[in-house]
């Protein structure tokens, strides 16, 4: 556990600031993709945006437990983490619609993705 916690020290964003920007403007971006994909291919459905905003609600409320652990606790590594996380998912999400919007994506990433033509 201390090697992990020693990587994540050396984890450095501009600033706290910052850190909260990027997986907040990667869900943003995610929705955004989703909602233009479904919208091409006609399947715009309320049910499944409720669904998909309620995941993405569980995401802020994430990171705002990963902020008041690391202001209460001084944890800082569980806000890293979460931002860590949250950010992967939602950059697999992205590329994924990408792909379903028929933007170009080299093999190796749909192969890791699992994407098919």
């Amino acid at each position: 556990m201390e090697n992990i916690t020693e990587i994540l020290d050396n984890v450095k964003f501009v600033n706290d600031n910052m850190a909260l920007l990027l997986p907040l403007a990667l869900i943003i971006l995610d929705i955004l993709t989703g909602v233009v994909n479904a919208i091409l291919k006609g399947e715009m459905d309320s049910s499944v945006m409720r669904q998909g905003l309620g995941h993405k609600f569980s995401e802020v409320i994430y990171l705002i437990l990963g902020i008041l652990i690391d202001i209460f606790l001084k944890w800082h590594s569980v806000y890293l983490i979460a931002i860590i996380y949250i950010s992967f998912m939602e950059i697999v999400s992205i590329l994924e619609n990408c792909s379903k919007l028929g933007v170009p994506m080299p093999e190796f990433l749909k192969n890791i993705l699992k994407i098919k033509e």
